[in-house]
């Protein structure tokens, strides 16, 4: 028969070992996360590609601006049309 002691120190043990699981996948979660934004922030810069043409580059840039800006407004739009 298993005494309430023993019982309780497992229970702490099982505790402790998901509490160290889930910490390790915050930071998990977290260092995806970073690097999704580092990804996104060098996507919209224009810095991929095999290109040494400074046109297209700013024109990649642009383009891409516009394109997070009318997000950016179209999501502001449909707040205030909707959720107002």
């Amino acid at each position: 028969m298993e005494r309430p002691a023993d019982k309780r120190q497992e229970e702490q043990r099982a505790a402790l070992a998901e509490l160290e699981r889930l910490r390790h996948e915050g930071e998990t979660l977290t260092g995806a996360m970073a690097g999704a934004a580092r990804r996104t922030v060098a996507h919209v810069a224009g810095h991929e590609g095999d290109t040494t043409d400074g046109i297209e580059i700013w024109g990649r840039r642009i383009g891409r601006a516009l394109g997070v800006l009318a997000v950016i407004g179209l999501a502001l739009h449909l707040y205030l049309t909707y959720m107002r």
